[in-house]
């Protein structure tokens, strides 16, 4: 075959392929609104989201330096799913209010159970000075627990500077301001839960929702493949792990969004949702409320410190009646997890 001819086949088989990366991604847009529930095979397709929109930029920037009218199918698949690249990148953003320009900070992040190279108790006061050198006023934790180094009342004590708290069923929450009334509930098919809790902002109520949904179950299963890699990865097992603990989160996430529609006044959410935004769980969840990194957030919105660091999983949506005014994914190694932060004001 002439040099001519396998160019003439090599530019067709990219053609199809771009043609081809573009139904991909109108599937991908398709995704998030299927219950995995119902139809859990498109729980596959959400999570290549991130593989099919680099692909997709990759063409479009191969198509632009040949000048080829092709380019706009490329160009096409990403705005179709503009609204997932919106939430896990934002073009760097100078900006900052003055100090305290805002009312009140909400910091969340997963503990992984403190477990650091360090030791607990390193762990739980690296966490404390982290929240008070960045002037938290609501905290919410996820996977806490006591250790035998430091028991509650240790730990509850390192956070003094945030007065109020509540701990239950691997939830902390800590906030400067007095909290009302506050409910644990697991979501009756899984080993994680919600706490919902009345905080007094200065005379202001707010709804605060710390959250932590199932997990993917995918770790135990890479625990056992690292340890024994001649065995390989169990990948039935894996897939079916995968798409029913994604249904339990689907499940978990109604049981919230009934909460949510529920409150009249300002709403916040926080904590670790185990999902990413091309998921049903994200979009149900952010149904009404904003999402904090597409209002303020800044570069990669990568919160899961494993997988490479591709994955954003911890999130602060809010409601009507307020607006972020920062919203920060600080890259300090507190856990398996890094903090998100969001300064928050009443409009």
């Amino acid at each position: 075959m002439g040099k001519k001819a396998t160019f003439y086949l090599l530019n067709n088989l990219l053609i199809a392929a771009t043609v081809g990366f573009l139904l991909l991604a109108a599937a991908c847009w398709y995704a998030p609104r299927v219950d995995p529930c119902i139809r859990p095979g498109w729980v596959v397709v959400g999570l290549a989201m991130p593989v099919v929109m680099a692909f997709n930029l990759g063409l479009l920037v191969y198509w632009l330096i040949r000048r080829r009218w092709i380019a706009f199918v490329p160009l096409l698949a990403l705005l179709l799913n503009m609204s997932y690249v919106a939430s896990v990148f934002q073009l760097p953003n100078p900006w900052h209010p003055a100090e305290r320009d805002y009312d009140f900070t909400v910091v969340t992040l997963n503990v992984h159970g403190f477990r650091q190279e360090l030791g607990f108790r390193s762990s739980v006061e690296q966490t404390a000075r982290f929240m008070r050198e960045h002037k938290a006023d609501v905290v919410c934790l996820q996977e806490f627990r006591e250790g035998r180094s430091m028991p509650l009342d240790s730990i509850v004590a390192a956070f003094a500077f945030l007065p109020h708290h509540r701990l239950e069923g691997g939830l902390a929450l800590f906030s400067r301001y007095p909290i009302g009334e506050c409910t644990y509930f697991d979501y009756g098919d899984g080993v994680n839960g919600a706490m919902v809790a009345d905080l007094d902002i200065d005379g202001r109520p707010v709804r605060l929702l710390n959250v932590h949904l199932q997990t993917t179950g995918m770790a135990p299963l890479m625990r056992i493949y690292r340890k024994e890699p001649g065995m390989g990865v169990p990948w039935r097992q894996a897939r079916g792990t995968l798409l029913a603990n994604a249904c339990k989160r689907a499940e978990q996430a109604r049981q919230l969004r009934r909460i949510i529609d529920a409150t009249d006044g300002p709403t916040v959410v926080a904590g670790d949702l185990n999902d990413m935004p091309s998921s049903y769980t994200y979009r149900t969840l952010r149904d009404g409320l904003r999402d904090g990194f597409r209002q303020r957030g800044s570069g990669f919105g990568s919160t899961f410190r494993g997988m490479k660091g591709l994955l954003r999983l911890d999130y602060i949506f809010f409601g009507k009646g307020l607006i972020c005014q920062v919203y920060e994914i600080p890259d300090v190694r507190l856990s398996d997890h890094r903090p998100v932060i969001a300064e928050l004001e009443f409009n």
